[in-house]
């Protein structure tokens, strides 16, 4: 009952970051799920319950469209840099609402606000050993709830996250695991280990992810070429990103970009991946079906991660004081897979081959990736 009430706690502090956010609510919604796991390989080829094991993520998007941000909100979006880049466009007189089929190149804002609930989870490579495992990483168990905001310019994406939640027991993780090897898995080892996770303590973190559209970058069929437009006949682009996470649970930053080939894929930039442990790729929806390929590469700079050294900035875990491996500080990320869907929803599947994020002992991980986006009508305002 207190872990629940804990959650309940959660949902409604980013419920409440965000009310003040919407000056005007719009009929408009999209809501995601989001589900990794080493199990998920689609080769065949991956581990089970090793390392990054498991990670659920689920999100509603308000999509909320106007002029402009306020001062304030567009300091905390960092649009600023979308200025510099694009330049100070004029913004028409006239409120309309910003969607797939509008022209990204009249300099209209989009703005998109939403929140979420993630829980992620970590174990050893050998989870039937009930000891404490000193060269390989802890077992350990994240939750965060969520509040973000999205802008969307001529040619830069950004994406801003507050990130708060609990690392330890209270995240429910293994919960979690036991409950997925009883009803998915009977057969399988069950984890015997969690009694040495690392203990509850209170997180919060700023994610900040920008998409560049270069100019020459993208293909597409129709006449009047690539404008983010319904009927552009999207068919190939190339989209380089960054991303920064700040909070006590991670410090990193990333850098990579994505590369899709397909077939009237829609331009809009969307979430893909869990945000706490990856950056993000590009999917969105469109009136007709479409599909695309699509592979990415990022490459981290980690300076911190408490799922692996047990120390969160403000405080250190006993695992701390007895491990015997280190963090690895360059990480490279790649990952492929396919992307389809409609009007109405939208489905990605991957792959994702990460190198090892500590050492001496960890190797590369594989694991996979499936995300499911429902849009309630119309997806596209009249």
């Amino acid at each position: 009952m207190r872990r629940r009430a804990r959650v309940a706690l959660l949902v409604a502090t980013s419920c409440a970051l965000a009310h003040p956010l919407v000056a005007q609510p719009s009929q408009h919604r999209s809501f995601s799920f989001y589900s990794e796991n080493d199990a998920y390989d689609l080769l065949g080829k991956g581990s089970s319950d090793s390392s990054y094991t498991n990670g659920v993520r689920i999100a509603w998007d308000i999509l909320h469209f106007s002029e402009r941000l306020g001062r304030w909100q567009r300091r905390l979006s960092l649009d600023w840099l979308a200025d510099a880049v694009n330049g100070h466009d004029a913004v028409p007189a006239a409120r309309k609402a910003c969607a797939p089929r509008e022209d990204r190149t009249d300099g209209r804002l989009c703005g998109s606000l939403g929140f979420g609930l993630t829980q992620t989870m970590y174990t050893p490579s050998d989870i039937v050993v009930p000891s404490l495992q000193r060269r390989d990483r802890p077992y350990a168990g994240l939750l965060l709830g969520s509040v973000y905001l999205t802008t969307l310019r001529r040619r830069v994406h950004s994406t801003t996250e507050l990130q708060v939640g609990m690392l330890g027991p209270w995240s429910g993780s293994e919960s979690t695991q036991s409950l997925a090897h009883w009803t998915w898995s009977p057969g399988s080892a069950k984890p015997r280990g969690w009694h040495n996770q690392l203990r509850n303590a209170a997180q919060i973190g700023l994610v900040n992810s920008y998409a560049f559209r270069p100019k020459y970058s993208e293909l597409c069929l129709a006449k009047f070429g690539c404008n983010g437009g319904y009927g552009e006949a999207r068919v190939f682009d190339v989209t380089p990103r960054v991303e920064g996470v700040l909070g006590t649970h991670m410090i990193r930053g990333s850098a990579g970009g994505i590369a899709r080939l397909g077939w009237r894929f829609p331009d809009v930039v969307g979430l893909s991946r869990i945000p706490v442990t990856a950056a993000r790729a590009s999917d969105g929806g469109s009136f007709d079906p479409w599909f695309n390929f699509f592979l990415s590469y990022d490459r981290r700079a980690v300076l911190h991660n408490a799922m692996i050294t047990g120390r969160s900035l403000y405080r250190s875990d006993r695992w701390d004081d007895v491990r015997q491996i280190s963090l690895t500080r360059d990480v490279a990320e790649i990952a492929y897979g396919v992307s389809a869907g409609f009007a109405r929803a939208s489905l990605v599947a991957q792959v994702v081959r990460r190198s090892g994020e500590y050492g001496p002992s960890g190797g590369w991980h594989r694991f996979g990736t499936l995300t499911l986006m429902l849009h309630t009508p119309p997806f596209f305002p009249d």
